[in-house]
Parts: C-alpha cells; structure tokens; sequence
C-alpha cells in the first residue's frame, strides 16, 4: 500500500483526482474503472464491456500518470484498489449515480422519461410481488428498465449506501439513520405447512401448538430468528429443529414436501399460495412481524423515478 495519504502530496493527489474525474465526466472511462472494480480484474471487466482488455489497461495507466499515484495494486490473480483508487471510485459511483438521477429528472419534465431503476433485493422475496409490481410500473413508465439484483441484508445496505443500488427492499434494514424508508408494510409470522398436514385444518394456530412439531427454523443471525426466539418465549432453548438454514427457499421447499412447519410471513410464500403448494396460519396471541421496507439513501431519496416505484408497490401491497 503505497503512503499516498500519509504525505503532503495528498491534498493535491485528492484535487487531481476530483478535476480528473470533471474532465471525464461520464466518459467510457468510469464505466472501465467500474466495472474493473467489480469484476476484480482487466480481463473480466473487457468481457462484460466487449472491449480491448489493452484498451482499459492504458486508459487506466494513463489515469494513474494523470494522478501521480496508482489506483491498483497489480497482484497475480486480481486487481485491488489502493487508498488513492479507493477514495477515486467513491467519487466515481456518486457521480454515475448523480448524473443518473439528474438525467431521469430532465427526462421527466420533457415528459420522455427514459432509463433504469436499480433495485436491491434480499432472499425470501416473492417472486409474484416483483412481478405485479413490475407489471404495475411499466403501466405508468413503459419506457423504463427496471433491474432487480440480490444481495444480504448488509449487502443491500452497502449497496444503497454507495449508490450501486437506488432502493433497497429487504426485511430488518431499520436503525440507519442515513437511509429513508419510502415504504414499510408490517408482516405478521405464521405457521406455513403443506394442505395435508394436521394443523392445516385449523384456521390459526398457539405458539404451543408448534412445540411439539418438526420445525424448519432460520440460522441464528438472521432477522428472522430472533422473532421466532420471541414467539417461544422461555421454551426457545428447548425447540429441537429438524432443519436450519439461512435460505428461505430451502425453508419452503421442504415444508411444500411436508418435511415440517415453518415460520415465514405471507410475502415469502405467495407464490407457494398461489398454486396450493403450501398453506400459511395465523399464530394466535401476539406473533411477531416483520417490517418489508422500501429504502433509499437520504441525499438520493426525492429522485423522481424511484418515487414512482415506491409508490406503484406500495399500491400492489395494499391492493
């Protein structure tokens, strides 16, 4: 790691960085470094761009002479950014973002509105809640990509953060205080089965209720488990699952192959539902929730697309 800035030559390295950045606003070359960032090497960023590997290797290098300083350390198998590479690409996604954000706004009073609405997703999330949501937008902006991706939980946070992402839609993103939340729907948790199985006949079911049934429960340390350790109260430490996991699709597919019962809310199940695969109970008493937010940085949270959105799933979810 070179000393870029742990000498006097960084104010003036910073400077440089930002007034060339200016200079290239929006060039070919910010997607290069980018995508060079992401991909952790020349070679695989050439691929997804459909460009000269050597056309990316002698814009960057030209860049570092610009600076003064390297923006990657060169190691056998990757390409790692440097301090002076880390604060250049922070100021790279914020000006792709910016600029994207200003693009939509113009688009929108010229009425042509055009472009992409990025928009990270945790696991779990219905398939059929993406899909009307998706279907309801295009009603309204027909001309507009939008581009779903999945990330964890801290993910998704970090990538809202950093502007790789524009709206976060995840369970347990609460307690930030540089996010916004656009939309949130509280989640009741109940008991989902197969048809065939004994407590499907009944309309809800008591946390005791469960007790005595093999469980497919979430790994310690996801958002759901500690609404679950809640429900049971002080007989948690003696539930003997049969299966945990961190994947809710795993969680659905065994209890679809009556494997046991599992805690979930309707949103994670509506596809399930849907097609008779799966049934889902109330849990009588005070079951906990889950809170689904819709989120966006708070620098970037009144950018017009996005708001559309937000307001097009809030009215699938309330329909």
């Amino acid at each position: 790691m070179c000393g870029f800035f742990r000498t006097s030559h960084c104010a003036k390295g910073i400077a440089t960085l930002i007034l060339v950045c200016m200079r290239t606003l929006h060039s070919r070359l910010l997607l290069y470094l980018d995508a060079v960032v992401r991909l952790g090497s020349i070679r695989r960023a050439a691929q997804q761009l459909n460009v000269a590997a050597s056309s990316i290797n002698r814009q960057i290098l030209g860049l570092e002479a610009d600076i003064g300083a390297p923006l990657f350390e060169r190691l056998p198998h990757k390409m790692r950014l440097t301090a002076a590479g880390e604060a250049l690409i922070a100021h790279i996604r914020r000006t792709m973002t910016d600029f994207e954000r200003t693009r939509a706004h113009l688009e929108a009073l010229r009425g042509t509105q055009r472009g992409t609405v990025h928009v990270g997703i945790m696991g779990g999330l219905g398939a059929d809640l993406l899909a009307r949501a998706t279907r309801a937008f295009h009603l309204r902006r027909p001309q507009v990509m939008l581009q779903f991706e999945r990330f964890s939980r801290e993910h998704l946070i970090e990538a809202v953060r950093d502007g790789r992402a524009e709206l976060g839609l995840g369970f347990g993103t609460e307690g930030q205080s540089d996010l916004r939340a656009l939309l949130a729907i509280e989640c009741p948790l109940g008991a989902v089965m197969a048809p065939d199985h004994p407590l499907a006949s009944r309309p809800g079911v008591r946390a005791s209720d469960l007790l005595a049934q093999p469980l497919i429960l979430p790994s310690v340390g996801m958002s759901l488990h500690a609404q679950i350790t809640e429900l049971f109260g002080e007989h948690a430490d003696n539930i003997l699952p049969i299966v945990t996991t961190n994947e809710v699709e795993i969680m659905k597919r065994l209890a679809v192959a009556g494997e046991g019962v599992a805690i979930l809310n309707r949103l994670n199940i509506e596809t399930e539902l849907t097609r008779g695969e799966l049934v889902f109970r109330p849990i009588h008493g005070a079951a906990p929730t889950q809170t689904l937010r819709l989120f966006a940085h708070r620098a970037r949270a009144e950018a017009p697309l996005p708001g559309i959105f937000a307001d097009t799933l809030g009215e699938v979810l309330r329909a």
